[in-house]
């Protein structure tokens, strides 16, 4: 946050992915993600709107990861890696901020003419993008890069 500015805390995301326990006894993964909606006049955060996604299906172990992202115009995008985590996996994913880009427009359903209208750039270099990423990840699809994605805790 210090690196991004506290002035611009409204416009930015956090998730991060926790263990809880359910009501079954045992423990299940859920992604957090917490988006500011009221500050104080003097720039302290009042309340926050703290969505939790149960995501143990997709995943029962915890990346680590946490993510700080920009809502809206802002295109920050910092990706930290928790150092008491116990396991850190060793093949952690490295994205551009363009892919990531690509890729959470791709998550929303866009299509490749209108993500390269969104970002201004070409269609081909669009699929050249997710070209790439699919040969980076050695995924077969979208839909499984996408998943890696959020896995990896890019969204």
């Amino acid at each position: 946050m210090s690196e991004i500015g506290f002035e611009h805390m409204m416009q930015l995301k956090a998730a991060y992915c926790f263990r809880m326990r359910v009501e079954s006894g045992g423990y299940e993964m859920f992604y957090h993600q917490s988006l500011p909606t009221l500050k104080s006049e003097s720039g302290e955060l009042l309340e926050a709107v703290n969505i939790h996604t149960n995501i143990h299906h997709i995943t029962p172990r915890n990346n680590y990861h946490v993510v700080v992202s920009g809502i809206g115009e802002r295109r920050n995008f910092h990706k930290m890696q928790w150092n008491g985590a116990k396991t850190v996996r060793p093949d952690a994913l490295i994205l551009s901020k363009r892919e990531v880009e690509i890729i959470a427009l791709l998550a929303k359903g866009l299509k490749t003419g209108a993500i390269s209208e969104k970002l201004h750039i070409s269609n081909h270099t669009v699929k050249t993008h997710r070209r790439n990423m699919l040969q980076k990840t050695q995924c077969k699809n979208s839909s499984e890069l996408i998943s890696l994605a959020f896995l990896q805790g890019y969204l």
